[in-house]
């Protein structure tokens, strides 16, 4: 259920990125981003896929450029709670430690999932 957060936020992000409000945007995916980190890569598809259409509009490629940087640091700043909190590290960003409970615990676990 936690994906629907940053799907929300992704997909708002998406529509005002189209609104040529990208530093909007970059706030919104920067609370995307926060919310899963998953939503990382397809932010920055998102940005890449957008550029080639500021080639005429100079000032809004400037502001593109700003949006992502806005999304940058936004969510670097929302994830230092969680750096902070484990001894100002990126253990945070490891997989979880195995508790599936083996084969059994994997079959348990896609019967409950599906």
């Amino acid at each position: 259920m936690d994906y629907i957060y940053g799907a929300f936020f992704f997909i708002l992000g998406l529509f005002i990125l189209l609104k040529e409000r990208p530093r909007w945007a970059g706030l919104l995916f920067a609370a995307a981003v926060s919310s899963r980190l998953t939503y990382g890569p397809m932010v920055a598809i998102a940005f890449l896929l957008y550029f080639p259409y500021t080639q005429e509009k100079l000032k809004l490629r400037s502001l593109l450029i700003q949006g992502f940087l806005v999304f940058l640091v936004a969510s670097s700043i929302l994830y230092l709670p969680v750096f902070f909190a484990s001894g100002m590290s990126l253990s945070f960003l490891a997989i979880g430690p195995d508790a599936s409970g083996g084969f059994v615990g994997i079959i348990a676990r896609f019967i409950y999932k599906n």
